[in-house]
């Protein structure tokens, strides 16, 4: 069991492209505890898991295996912030393209608003 647990701390502490000593700082532990419990090498209390589980923010429960749901998948940090950073731009495009169509439909001859059709 110390060994599946440490996998799976040292899984997610790196798929949120987190260092030992980062995870060791954040959950107040010294990074040398941090490697052996990654390591299988070491018993941990509930309040280790506790603190590890809200520093990585997930459900102290997925330390000790997958999630339910294999379709949950964490993505790091910093792939995040570049899928928002692009989601931004890509928002900001389309808001242009649509006031830019909506000018020129507004200044198109013969539109008067009528969108009826009159033989």
């Amino acid at each position: 069991m110390r060994r599946l647990v440490g996998k799976n701390i040292r899984r997610l502490r790196l798929m949120r492209d987190m260092s030992q000593e980062r995870l060791a700082e954040a959950a107040g532990r010294n990074t040398k505890h941090i490697g052996q419990v990654e390591r299988g090498q070491v018993d941990v209390g509930l309040d280790f898991l506790t603190s590890i589980a809200a520093t990585l923010s997930v459900n102290p429960a997925q330390l000790f295996g997958p999630a339910s749901d294999p379709r949950i998948v964490a993505v790091p940090r910093r792939d995040m912030e570049q899928l928002e950073r692009a989601l931004d731009r890509a928002l900001r495009i389309i808001a242009r393209s649509n006031s830019g169509a909506r000018r020129r439909a507004r200044a198109a001859p013969g539109r008067s608003g009528d969108t009826s059709t009159k033989p």
